[in-house]
């Protein structure tokens, strides 16, 4: 960047920053003593020398700052030309679709985007400001149920029974392992601790429920809810209990 000291002298600047806001161009005065210039306030008006001391420019006090060039208001740099619109070079408008306006503010409704183009300057939507937006329709959707209740009306007391396992840090006589098994109908709930959670011991455990169920209540339990562990990690068990003609409903893998 130029500035003109003098009228046959200019001050070449280097490493300068261009802030489009900034209406006046700011000289470090640490800057221009590295460069051989100093501050000589001694005499009126102000000026800037050389170390030799020979002229190098006045400093001109204007609006209670310190000038080197003044450039007054009715001579406008080139590089901050202020482009004023009017009717004649004013900015086109923006045309979008009314999908693109729903996007670009947030999907806000057809009543929003009506008010906008009445409201603001540069706006305008072609078709009707109606959109079907994906987004809008999936952040609405309720979550439905889509598999039958595995609870059928009318079900007798110890005919589904669910069967879930918790493991625990080994406690009193080594166990480690609790199975809970849950009545659907009446919500009763059995609950065997094992100190292996082993194929055998699960076959004991339900031996024991089961010869409780039918000696104690008169019951057979004719279907029980589990997850993968008994039909497909543990499948011993799970042909243990379809022996005794009863159904295993499984859990979604994964689940």
């Amino acid at each position: 960047m130029t500035i003109r000291l003098i009228r046959t002298r200019a001050l070449l600047l280097e490493d300068v920053a261009y802030c489009p806001r900034l209406l006046t161009t700011l000289v470090s005065l640490r800057q221009l003593r590295r460069k051989g210039l100093y501050w000589d306030n001694r005499h009126n008006p102000t000026t800037l020398r050389w170390l030799d001391r020979t002229f190098a420019c006045p400093i001109q006090d204007i609006y209670g700052q310190y000038v080197i060039e003044y450039q007054p208001a009715a001579i406008t740099p080139a590089a901050l030309t202020a482009h004023k619109f009017n009717s004649y070079t004013k900015r086109a408008p923006l045309t979008g679709e009314a999908i693109r306006w729903h996007s670009r503010l947030g999907h806000p409704g057809p009543q929003a985007l009506e008010h906008l183009v009445s409201a603001s300057q540069g706006v305008r939507i072609r078709g009707p400001t109606t959109v079907e937006c994906d987004a809008c329709g999936l952040s609405k959707v309720k979550r439905q149920v889509r598999r039958a209740p595995r609870q059928q009306p009318g079900q007798a007391t110890g005919e589904r029974i669910a069967v879930d396992f918790h493991d625990y840090e080994e406690g009193i006589d080594g166990y480690t392992s609790q199975m809970l098994l849950t009545c659907r109908a009446t919500g009763y709930i059995w609950d065997y601790y094992l100190t292996a959670r082993s194929a055998d011991a699960i076959i004991t455990a339900f031996k024991a429920f089961l010869g409780h169920m039918e000696r104690q209540h008169s019951l057979e339990v004719r279907v029980i809810e589990c997850d993968n562990e008994i039909t497909e990690v543990k499948p011993k068990v799970g042909d243990f209990l379809r022996d005794r003609v009863i159904i295993l409903e499984p859990s979604a893998p994964h689940t």
